[in-house]
């Protein structure tokens, strides 16, 4: 039902928000990119990227 109504799984769909709340807060706030990573529930820097590289 959720794949239906917005085109893509629920997993997907979570990352898409996180890495769009990263790019708000890498371009506008002085927070490190380990912050970021830690305050969108990503952990640290290295899955951050990897999760970006998808």
């Amino acid at each position: 039902m959720f794949k239906e109504t917005y085109g893509t799984t629920v997993n997907n769909y979570l990352i898409s928000k996180r890495i769009t709340r990263v790019k708000q807060l890498l371009r506008f706030t002085d927070m490190t990119v380990d912050e970021v990573g830690v305050a969108v529930g990503m952990g640290d820097a290295n899955y951050l990227v990897g999760c970006s590289e998808d």
